[in-house]
């Protein structure tokens, strides 16, 4: 016999949820808003969807092969494997600031390419940012300067620094099927996996977020709310916590680095939210925000998807949410983060708010 069961009042703020599935309209994707502070998701969206109701009292052949068409199946948002693309910077840019290749007056000379061995590697700006610091290879999201560090960081320290945020594990949200087969990839893991010797080219790669590495939104969304408040861990959570309730995040800890180093990071991710960087269509007036674009590749049965990707955070001074979002293109589709996901996680942050006003701080780091 049926018994009454305990109340469940998530934490879904559906005028957040309304606002990121209106601004997705067709394409697909997946977007999360988290609380910085609680882990509490805000807003979780998987693009295609289905209406519930048309499951029931059964499936029938016409809606089940809609949805099976529209690929509509998966949860994006905790199934969708992909690589990460340029937001994986700041993975880089954390490792080479741990271990010293990177601080503060390092700077690189990006002409366009980096030449590695006899194979030259493209920025995505192939007429080149010229030099520029970290600050400023955030904000216009440059190849070549994280091309040339990376080789000095070495695989091992940024795949470390991966794992050290959780990018290797399931992050525990309380749904069913959550992705498991996440890769965050070094010379030992190629050599397991493909029998070959890892080169210089996969380190480049996988510093700007590319080759090996998978990753789901989610993961990318809890790195974002982790990095805001300057720890490691997140725990995402769709119930919502009693008012006052402390949250504790399984092995989380602070970053472990100077405040001087991640403040570098800050600066570069609040001056690609202004005009001139990368993620400057995800501005909301009075608001200071923290971002980072990115385009990534992956290649299907089908063709190559572009995905455009976005993370971000605010306000800068008081972090209260945190969002992920990408944009998957249609096959050969060319997209980019800045052009495609922004103005998703804008939509978003403006209605969120507009609902918590927040005293207006001026920015101190114009580009």
């Amino acid at each position: 016999p049926p018994k009454k069961g305990q109340d469940i009042i998530t934490s879904i703020d559906i005028d957040l949820q309304i606002a990121g599935e209106d601004a997705y309209g067709d394409r697909q994707g997946a977007l999360i808003a988290l609380d910085v502070e609680t882990g509490e998701i805000l807003a979780i969206i998987s693009k295609p969807d289905y209406d519930l109701n048309q499951l029931t009292p059964f499936i029938s052949h016409k809606v089940f092969n809609q949805i099976e068409e529209d690929g509509a199946w998966i949860n994006r948002a905790t199934q969708g494997l992909y690589p990460p693309g340029s937001p994986f910077k700041l993975i880089t840019s954390l490792a080479g600031l741990r271990n010293g290749s990177i601080t503060e007056e390092t700077t690189s000379f990006c002409t366009g390419y980096f030449k590695l061995g006899r194979s030259n590697k493209p920025c995505w700006n192939h007429s080149g940012h010229g030099e520029l610091d970290l600050r400023e290879a955030i904000r216009l999201s440059c190849n070549v300067f994280f091309y040339e560090h990376s080789l000095e960081i070495g695989p091992y320290l940024i795949s470390d620094e991966a794992k050290f945020f959780g990018f290797d594990q399931p992050t525990g949200i309380e749904l069913p099927y959550e992705a498991s087969r996440m890769i965050v990839p070094s010379p030992k893991w190629k050599k397991e996996r493909q029998n070959i010797s890892w080169v210089g080219g996969d380190t480049t790669n996988m510093s700007i977020g590319q080759g090996f590495l998978q990753m789901t939104p989610l993961q990318m969304a809890c790195f974002t709310a982790s990095l805001a408040r300057g720890e490691t861990r997140t725990t995402p959570t769709l119930i919502k916590a009693p008012h006052g309730q402390k949250s504790f995040f399984k092995d989380n800890q602070p970053i472990g680095l100077p405040a001087a180093d991640i403040d570098l990071i800050y600066e570069g991710m609040e001056r690609a939210s202004q005009a001139g960087g990368t993620a400057r269509l995800i501005q909301v007036p009075g608001i200071r925000i923290a971002a980072k674009t990115g385009t990534a590749q992956k290649r299907t049965p089908k063709g190559t998807l572009h995905l455009a990707w976005t993370i971000a955070f605010a306000p800068i001074e008081a972090p209260q949410i945190a969002i992920a979002t990408v944009v998957v293109g249609e096959v050969d589709e060319s997209t980019g983060g800045g052009t495609y996901a922004a103005p998703i996680a804008q939509k978003v942050f403006q209605r969120f708010f507009e609902k918590n006003p927040v005293s207006v701080f001026p920015s101190s780091n114009q580009p």
